[in-house]
Order: structure tokens, then C-alpha cells, then sequence
């Protein structure tokens, strides 16, 4: 049922575009809105995705097409927020909140609720209109920290991730981190996800099925959840190599 709503959702963004002549772009995605892997039914994670890098003419079809649609995608996320169940943000735990576009009119709320400091996945031109700066965060208290990815056709670099988490880690019992992209969905439900995982030790789909719970409307596709199965992955590799090094490991080798 959520599927074939967030599929809907999707040809509605296209139709919107259809007149631009771009609709023709999204056949190059890997991400199809027919095709998304979701948390729910066990949030299972296929590990045999294969991710073939895009050539020099699907990288220009992908940046103008991710430019194109932001406005109409944006506005339609406002329409639905108005229209349906589905909230700008909603808290994942006491340290996170996974939302949508931060406008500068929700600073009041922002305090509200306790944020301390702002993830962002936007691109730049994303931000320029409705939302703040690092500059303009400052001012009003909160930290910021921009990671840009660009919407829909790709997920966050593992080094970002990293960085995400590592930042929401350091600012831990202090506040809120507010963590967003356009509509709250995809990039950032990666970097949550990410986040979730490496604070609690949970697995990839323990992670995808809390936010789900908490925000039922995330969309990852294929290119998101390989994302999060590889940062899983370092984070094992990571504490195997802990483990092999630590002077109690030693020791008891030693016996």
C-alpha cells in the first residue's frame, strides 16, 4: 500500500516535469520509484547490488534534472505535508531529528525542540532561497555542518557518512541534531540510518525499521541501501581490527 503511494508520488513529480522534457532523464536512474527497498516487511538489504558509475552524458542528464525538479518536487513535499499523514520532521531518538528542508521561518520551532545544531545534505543551490547558511545558523545558536549530495540519483560517500555520524556522536547529550535534505527521505534517512547503526550496534535493516516506524514515508533505493551495508560492513571491519590490536587481545594471545 505505501509502495504503490510513494509510486504515485513519484509519477506525480514527473507529470510536473513532463513539460520541461526531462522526463526522459530518469530512465538513466538507478533509483526507480518502482524498484525502492524500504524498511517494514524485515527491511531486508540486498548486499548483490551492482552500481555502474553513469558515463560524462547521464551525469549531465542527472545534474540538471536533480536542478529542475527541485522547486516542484519541494512544493509537492509542502502540498503533501499539508494534505496527509506525513510530518516536515519527526524524532528518531533523544540526540536526532530526521526532517525536510529547515526553513528559516521554523527557527521558534527549532528552539523548541531543542536543536543545538543542523546536518545538512542539500547542495548549495538548494539552500539559497527558503534555508540558512552556516552563517545564518550561527546567528541564531546552532551549528552547522553541510555534507552536499546530489537528490535522487545518488547516496551519500562513505566519508561523508562518516563524518555525519562522527559529528552527531561529538554534539551527543548536548541537544538536537537536526538532520535533513529536501523532503527527509532519502539522503539524510542514509545518514540516520548510518548513525543509528554505530550508536545502538544495530544491523542495517534494525536501523531502516526503526526510522520507518518513526517516519514512514523514507524512501531508500538500491543505491542508498548499499550505502548503509558498506558503512555496517566498516564498522565490523572496524571493531574485528579493535579487537586484534587491544592490549587485552595481546595478552591473551601471548598465554
Amino acid at each position: 500500500m505505501s509502495e504503490s503511494r510513494d509510486l504515485r508520488s513519484g509519477l506525480f513529480a514527473f507529470q510536473v516535469l513532463g513539460k520541461a522534457g526531462l522526463r526522459w532523464a530518469s530512465c538513466s536512474c538507478d533509483l526507480c520509484f518502482g524498484r525502492v527497498l524500504k524498511g517494514g516487511n524485515g527491511g531486508s538489504v540486498n548486499q548483490n547490488i551492482r552500481l555502474t558509475p553513469p558515463g560524462p552524458g547521464k551525469i549531465f542528464a542527472i545534474k540538471m534534472f536533480a536542478r529542475v525538479s527541485f522547486y516542484p518536487t519541494l512544493f509537492y513535499n509542502i502540498f503533501m505535508e499539508k494534505v496527509s499523514t506525513r510530518n516536515w520532521y519527526d524524532r528518531i531518538d533523544s540526540n536526532v531529528i530526521l526532517g525536510a528542508l529547515p526553513f528559516r521561518s521554523m527557527v521558534k520551532t527549532l528552539e523548541a525542540e531543542n536543536v543545538k545544531a543542523i546536518i545538512s545534505m542539500n547542495e548549495d543551490y538548494e539552500l539559497t532561497l527558503f534555508s540558512n547558511s552556516k552563517q545564518g545558523w550561527a546567528e541564531h545558536g546552532i551549528d552547522f555542518l553541510q555534507l552536499p549530495t546530489r537528490d535522487i540519483f545518488e547516496a551519500p560517500c562513505q566519508e561523508k557518512l562518516k563524518e555525519g555520524v562522527e559529528f552527531i556522536e561529538n554534539l551527543k547529550g548536548t541537544g538536537t541534531v537536526y538532520v535533513h535534505c529536501k523532503a527527509g527521505r532519502t539522503r539524510s534517512a542514509t545518514l540516520v540510518a548510518c548513525y543509528l547503526m554505530e550508536h545502538y550496534k544495530w544491523k542495517p535493516n534494525e536501523a531502516v525499521n526503526h526510522m520507518f516506524k518513526c517516519r514512514p514515508h523514507i524512501l531508500l533505493g538500491p543505491k542508498q541501501h548499499f550505502a548503509i551495508t558498506l558503512f555496517y560492513e566498516n564498522l565490523n571491519n572496524n571493531v574485528t581490527k579493535e579487537r586484534k590490536t587491544s592490549p587485552r587481545s595481546s595478552s591473551t594471545q601471548s598465554l
